[in-house]
């Protein structure tokens, strides 16, 4: 007889793990068919002990385990598979249930070759999809995963990926363009008038020379709504919301804000943080100025600017799918030409372009990430690979300067940057959000922070709040002691240890 705990592949359970009693020994890394309520499940073996030895858990429950006869096994992972999957769950500070959950539904882990290479085509993306919405990062799981097996692994579609500098992963290189030939238009000698259109005169002309040749144009647009910000034209003062203080977004009003809002009109402000809205038609609260002007370009702005500026034959073939990618439209697009309006993430299912257009590459370039110059040179470099030409404006000299700039020497400054200031790939670095719950108590912000703050190099602890007035802490670590490659993660250990009465309000993002 044998006590074996299990983790469900697919069924969230509270504490991650179930108990039975087998009257079959199994292998750790076995998947079996186990009764779970009124249907069966499959799971993951991850422990299993002689009941001789497990007398003092028997007695401590207050339940019976449920036996199994003769468990059904489905299939089996490697040892050395499971140990990946266990070691990463302790550097990620990720629960290891949570882990094989999305690795074998969401990311499908269980369909791929592992006997020669991993190959990775869209590793950047992989990441950015797997911290938002997995609360891990897959490519470094990968990464070690190849390293304990001995096998390759392979980067497609990127340029830069620093981060993973410390494994000394390289990308595959006929996938890899280093230098780019792109047409650069900067805008800071035009009037503000011209300014505030997200496509500037020598970009237009563009679009409506090759609409005419039933070209295939993407424009490329990382903002959503028609402008994330406000600014008075007096003052210089970013309009707000008068309840919470966070800049409000300005929208195109359609029938689903009408009816939840009520507010009649073109465009309205929304506040995302408290849910609410106001007219468009505002005083600066600052100088009680009438001229606000908006700030930044969002897809909204876009298309009405290309709706003003196309004949009624063209702007029927503008698809905007800055949210989802349309198949249909894509269709329609690659056989019939016309223009695409997309987020960067989506770039990848883009097969082939004729031209490219950024209206703005500056929301990359300044965004809070220590990644924000590689994610928007590695833009540039996946543009390459899918479009023959590529035009884009900046608002000064300096974001001209930057994207000139040759490959190794940006890569060197860069580095060098990174060592000095504390980021991967010289330091752990992570991003501690919590909820709002614990976002409202004092009590629990401090505790976390001075938890981070002993262990963390000094000096790299900071404490914000984002536009959800969550607050988030943010710090790096010296890697020594935190390596996968070493097998070290004593830091991780202790930081969990130490946070484990805040975790399940606690979205942790390691890198």
């Amino acid at each position: 007889m044998y006590i074996v705990r299990v983790i469900p592949l697919k069924r969230k359970i509270p504490g991650g793990e179930l108990t039975y009693i087998s009257k079959e020994p199994l292998n750790i890394g076995d998947i079996v068919l186990v009764p779970l309520k009124k249907s069966f499940e499959q799971v993951l073996v991850v422990e299993q002990n002689d009941v001789s030895k497990e007398k003092e858990y028997i007695k401590s429950i207050s339940f019976k385990l449920t036996t199994l006869a003769t468990p059904e096994i489905i299939s089996k992972i490697d040892k050395k598979v499971l140990k990946t999957i266990l070691d990463f769950a302790t550097y990620s500070i990720c629960q290891k249930d949570k882990i094989i959950r999305s690795l074998f539904n969401k990311l499908k882990f269980n369909k791929f070759d592992l006997s020669k290479e991993i190959v990775l085509e869209s590793p950047k993306r992989l990441s950015v999809y797997g911290k938002n919405y997995l609360g891990f990062d897959p490519v470094v799981f990968f990464i070690l995963l190849a390293h304990n097996l001995k096998i390759p692994i392979y980067f497609g579609k990127s340029s830069y990926l620093l981060a993973y500098k410390e494994w000394d992963i390289k990308p595959d290189k006929e996938t890899t363009h280093d230098s780019y030939q792109i047409d650069i238009i900067i805008r800071d000698e035009e009037d503000h008038i011209d300014k505030a259109n997200p496509l500037s005169k020598e970009l237009l002309d563009i679009l409506k020379k090759n609409t005419l040749s039933k070209k295939r144009i993407l424009i490329v647009s990382s903002i959503k709504n028609f402008a994330p910000k406000s600014i008075c034209h007096d003052c210089k003062t970013i309009h707000i919301c008068d309840k919470c203080n966070k800049p409000l977004v300005l929208v195109k009003n359609n029938r689903n804000y009408a009816k939840k809002y009520g507010i009649a009109g073109d465009y309205i402000y929304v506040c995302s943080n408290c849910n609410t809205a106001s007219h468009s038609i505002a005083k600066c609260r600052n100088c009680d100025s009438w001229h606000l002007v908006p700030l930044g370009y969002g897809t909204e702005r876009i298309v009405e600017q290309l709706q003003n500026s196309l004949s009624k034959p063209d702007f029927k073939t503008v698809y905007d799918m800055t949210e989802r990618i349309g198949v249909k439209n894509l269709k329609l697009w690659n056989d019939q030409g016309g223009i695409v309006i997309i987020r960067p993430n989506y770039i990848s299912e883009i097969q082939q372009s004729d031209i490219a257009i950024i209206p703005s590459i500056s929301p990359l370039i300044y965004s809070k990430s220590f990644e924000s110059a590689e994610s928007a040179r590695n833009l540039m470099s996946e543009l390459t690979l899918t479009s023959h030409e590529i035009h884009l404006t900046v608002m000064n000299q300096e974001e001209k300067y930057f994207l000139e700039e040759d490959s190794a020497t940006w890569q060197k400054n860069e580095i060098t940057d990174r060592k000095d200031l504390y980021y991967p790939p010289y330091a752990r670095y992570i991003k501690i959000e919590l909820d709002s719950y614990t976002s409202k108590s004092y009590s629990i912000i401090d505790a976390v922070f001075k938890i981070v703050e002993k262990l963390a190099i000094p000096g790299t602890v900071s404490k914000d709040k984002n536009y959800l007035l969550n607050v988030t802490i943010e710090a790096s670590f010296d890697f020594e002691n935190w390596s996968l490659f070493n097998n070290n993660y004593k830091t991780a250990e202790i930081l969990t240890n130490a946070l484990s009465p805040f975790l399940n309000h606690l979205k942790i993002e390691v890198s």
